[in-house]
């Protein structure tokens, strides 16, 4: 079974430039599998890595905005919903919602008028409180409130096969 423990047991840390264990390139084609994304995303977080130190340098450009986004999102695989996520966690940014996840614009349509709604709607309801969206979602979620639950429960996938 390629991507579980033979890939662990063939992806040995090996020092890198600065001294941090890294892996090599020949073990770095299956490692995607040992983390459990698939290869689309493991790419994308290569070229991230590789521009690791201009990414750093995106939170001297404040807590976020356009003028964070924007390099964040030069990376090919970095889109609005990664960006976001981004700066709400490494920049501390209290306006990014996000914009393309699954289960967020539902939880605040249903917290704030009692349906769901999507991104644009989401942004909609939370455009009294521009400049603290992302703080009034956490609210949200920190308030204990679920969104109704309809029908059977979904069955989760499992991706790293693919």
């Amino acid at each position: 079974m390629a991507g579980t423990r033979h890939e662990v047991r063939r992806a040995r840390a090996r020092p890198g430039a600065d001294g941090d264990a890294c892996l090599s390139h020949g073990d770095r084609v299956g490692a995607h599998s040992i983390v459990g994304v698939g290869p689309e995303r493991s790419a994308t977080i290569i070229r991230a890595a590789a521009v690791a130190v201009a990414v750093e340098r995106t939170l001297e450009l404040g807590r976020g905005g356009p003028s964070v986004e924007g390099p964040l999102r030069s990376i090919r695989g970095v889109g609005v919903w990664t960006a976001a996520e981004t700066m709400q966690r490494a920049h501390g940014d209290p306006d990014s919602p996000s914009v393309g996840d699954y289960h967020v614009p539902a939880l605040v349509g249903w917290a704030l008028i009692g349906k769901p709604v999507d991104d644009d709607g989401m942004l909609e309801l939370l455009e009294p409180w521009a400049g603290h969206r992302q703080r009034v979602v956490r609210l949200i979620g920190a308030s204990g409130f679920e969104k109704p639950k309809f029908g059977p429960r979904m069955t989760i996938q499992d991706h790293r096969g693919h």
